[in-house]
């Protein structure tokens, strides 16, 4: 079993920067044997949202919200790596949907 903690680029960031991350990521994860277990606790820095329309394979349908730019890459992502994002597989409670809030200043 191989497990990570990676945290990607947050939104505010240029492009090429999650984009380096992610090849960077996908690099790493082509050198894992297919008979190892890949966990990643990570944080993506994207919203997947509820609709899995189109990421059937990798995204259970139980998101939060709206998916946003940056929550394309994660399907995108997760689906090039035969990965799964867990956290939309199960349903929690609405309390327990969203781990982060921004406040204004």
């Amino acid at each position: 079993m191989y497990v990570s903690s990676i945290h990607a680029p947050h939104s505010v960031k240029c492009d090429e920067a999650k984009e380096n991350f992610c090849n960077f990521v996908f690099q790493i994860v082509s050198e894992i044997s297919v008979y190892e277990m890949v966990v990643f606790a990570s944080n993506m820095n994207g919203h997947v949202g509820r609709i899995n329309i189109g990421y059937a394979g990798v995204h259970g349908g139980f998101g939060y919200g709206i998916r946003n730019a940056d929550g394309s890459r994660i399907p995108e992502f997760t689906d090039s790596l035969c990965l799964v994002t867990r956290n939309t597989c199960f349903t929690k409670q609405d309390s327990k949907l969203v781990s982060y809030k921004s406040v204004p200043n």
